[in-house]
């Protein structure tokens, strides 16, 4: 939520890539990158005792578990990613981009 999702997402691309073919789906990619972030790390915390965290901060504020958050920000990640990737179809080479960045982004979160 720092603002720092959009930059990840801008630097995503490389110059090859013209920003008028991405700079639509950049809401929805700021949204992918964080919820994703969120919920990958969130076990990694849980184990570690971290109460701070976008997941534990939302249950608390809601009357809900936290797994429910969970499986809420894991729902609005996949619907983020599915809409950057309607939006990028039109730009093979966007798409490669992205499609390519996805799955080496929960890859990270799988080895770690």
């Amino acid at each position: 939520m720092s603002g720092a999702s959009e930059a990840y997402g801008l630097l995503a691309f490389p110059p090859d890539v013209p920003m008028d073919n991405y700079i639509q789906a950049l809401p929805d990619l700021a949204t992918f990158i964080d919820n994703t972030n969120d919920v990958l790390s969130f076990y990694k915390e849980e184990l570690d005792g971290e109460s701070v965290n976008r997941i534990s901060l939302l249950a608390a504020c809601r009357p809900c578990p936290k797994h429910e958050v969970l499986l809420q920000l894991a729902d609005l990640a996949v619907e983020a990613h599915d809409n950057v990737l309607h939006i990028l179809k039109p730009n093979d080479r966007a798409y490669e981009v992205q499609t390519g960045r996805s799955k080496s982004t929960t890859e990270v979160y799988a080895v770690a």
